[in-house]
């Protein structure tokens, strides 16, 4: 009975990777639009704040960024995810090619993992300063609402694409799953960043399996401390895991300014402005390995060395020995973490 059964749900995972993988596009876009629209005009009939700027210009800008990061992504990048989580499959690269998975686990699994791989990417990008620099045009817009989940820096696009199919070879990830995990990502980018009034219990209960747009709107506030928390953009597990959850801004959503300090003229919400924000102006505080103060800081938060795991293996090695902890300690109690010396944040800046 267990052998017709495993069968008939493996030829039904077969048949819809293939409808997907067929349909990748239309998928894709009709989500798109479809949660677009549905959230645009959710921010009319319940909007959560009042928009300090125009609308057109800002919509103008960020959906123009949208366009041309979708261009560009194409011409670096002629293989789409998709596609490159066809060729490891049919290669035999990466875990999930190679282990005996089923087919349904290993669609979970996958899509879990590029979810926990966007986090780790989301604090590498404020961990580091030449990378916040890129992320920080993401962060200038002086309004929150659901364009805003898409304005990103082309370089930035670029750059998370190529670790996104990183991922994908290196866990073997099934073509259905990055199909999902995209349309889920794009989906949730636009509820969590969008200007809509949720019932306090609502957000309570959401905020459980899903990053609400009071959780998100939170690490948008011009506040440093505050705009390095609740990294999440889908599943919230990972800030509550690593510490990085703030439940609510100190001065309320209402009070608080959204933005950071830099480029705060109306002026800079042009798109050819944006583009340059990252050449133009300081690092700021914001970088976590920048400010000895805001690194200390964070790690009083109980992140540890989970940032940088994957990409500054050397510097969590020295962090670890100020902290007094080791890498394996990740599976401890997060909360028996200490905090690292400000003259070893130091280090991290000149590094």
């Amino acid at each position: 009975m267990e052998k017709p059964l495993g069968e008939a749900c493996g030829a039904a995972i077969y048949i819809m990777t293939e409808i997907i993988q067929n349909n990748e596009m239309a998928i894709r876009l009709s989500f798109f639009f479809g949660v677009f629209a549905t959230m645009a005009v959710w921010e009319l009939i319940a909007p959560r704040r009042a928009l300090q700027q125009r609308k057109a210009v800002r919509w103008y800008s960020n959906l123009g960024i949208v366009v041309l990061n979708s261009v560009l992504a194409r011409i670096v990048f002629p293989l789409a995810p998709v596609a490159v989580a066809v060729v490891a499959a049919e290669r035999g690269w990466g875990v999930f090619n190679v282990a005996d998975v089923a087919p349904g686990l290993a669609i979970v699994c996958a899509v879990v993992i590029l979810d926990f791989a966007i986090y780790i990417q989301h604090v590498m990008v404020h961990a580091v300063p030449v990378l916040w620099r890129l992320h920080r045009m993401h962060h200038a817009d002086l309004d929150f609402d659901v364009t805003t989940g898409a304005r990103f820096h082309p370089v930035e696009i670029i750059l998370s694409v190529a670790i996104k199919m990183a991922v994908i070879v290196l866990i073997g990830a099934p073509a259905v799953a990055v199909v999902i995990f995209e349309v889920v990502l794009n989906a949730t980018a636009m509820f969590n960043h969008s200007n809509v009034n949720l019932a306090l219990g609502l957000d309570r209960v959401l905020r459980l399996v899903v990053v609400t747009p009071d959780m998100h709107r939170v690490h948008h506030s011009v506040l440093p401390h505050e705009t390095n928390s609740n990294f999440g953009f889908n599943l919230p597990w990972w800030d509550r895991l690593f510490g990085t959850y703030r439940a609510q801004p100190e001065l309320g959503h209402e009070g608080m300014d959204i933005g950071i300090d830099l480029f705060r003229n109306p002026g800079e919400l042009h798109i050819h402005k944006m583009l340059a924000q990252p050449f133009t102006g300081e690092t700021g505080e914001y970088p976590i390995f920048y400010s000895p103060q805001l690194c200390v800081y964070f790690c009083k938060l109980r992140l540890g060395v989970a940032p940088s795991m994957l990409l500054l293996w050397t510097r969590i090695c020295v962090f670890s020995c100020s902290c007094q902890i080791r890498p394996c300690s990740l599976f401890r109690p997060l909360w028996s973490l200490r905090s690292p010396s400000p003259q070893l944040c130091v280090y991290f800046r000149a590094a």
